[in-house]
C-alpha cells in the first residue's frame, strides 16, 4: 500500500533539487511536507522543507533537528538530520516518491512557525490545527 501525501510526511523528489546556494542539483532529495493536508487534495504541487544532515552550512538558527530515539523510527531520516527552515521548495507531486516516514504533527508545527519566522511570506498554507481562512 502506498502512504498517503500528507502533513509531515516524508518525500524525495525524483528530479535534481538544486542546494540553497543554487548549485549541486541532486535528485532523491529528501523533504518534510509542510503544506495543509486540505491544499493538498487536487493540488499539482505541495511545499517541503529540506532535510538535510550538512549542518554547518547554514546558521544553527535556520534548523529544526529532527527527533532522535522513538520519533527518529517514524521518520527514517539519518541520524542527526534536521529540516532546514530556510529551504522551502515548491515540489510537482508527480515528481515525488512517497515514504513511510512522516513526522509527528507537533514537529511540523514547529518547523512551519520557524519557516513563517525565517522566510516571512514564503509558506502558503496553514500549520497543523489551524483553521481555513473565513471568506
Amino acid at each position: 500500500m502506498v502512504p498517503s501525501l500528507v502533513q509531515g510526511r516524508i518525500v524525495f523528489c525524483r528530479k535534481p533539487i538544486a542546494d540553497p546556494q543554487g548549485g549541486n542539483p541532486k535528485a532523491n532529495r529528501p523533504f518534510v511536507v509542510i503544506t495543509h493536508p486540505d491544499d493538498i487534495q487536487g493540488a499539482q504541487t505541495i511545499q517541503g522543507v529540506a532535510i538535510t544532515d550538512q549542518l554547518s552550512l547554514s546558521p544553527k538558527e535556520h534548523y529544526y533537528p529532527l527527533p532522535t530515539g522513538e520519533g527518529a523510527k517514524l521518520h527514517g531520516c539519518s541520524r542527526g538530520s534536521a529540516a532546514l527552515c530556510t529551504w522551502i521548495v515548491s515540489l510537482s507531486i508527480s515528481d515525488l516518491d512517497v515514504s513511510n516516514g512522516c513526522l509527528k504533527l507537533k514537529y511540523v508545527y514547529s518547523i512551519v512557525e520557524k519557516v513563517r519566522e525565517l522566510k516571512p511570506g514564503v509558506f502558503q498554507s496553514r500549520a497543523p490545527g489551524e483553521s481555513a481562512p473565513s471568506t
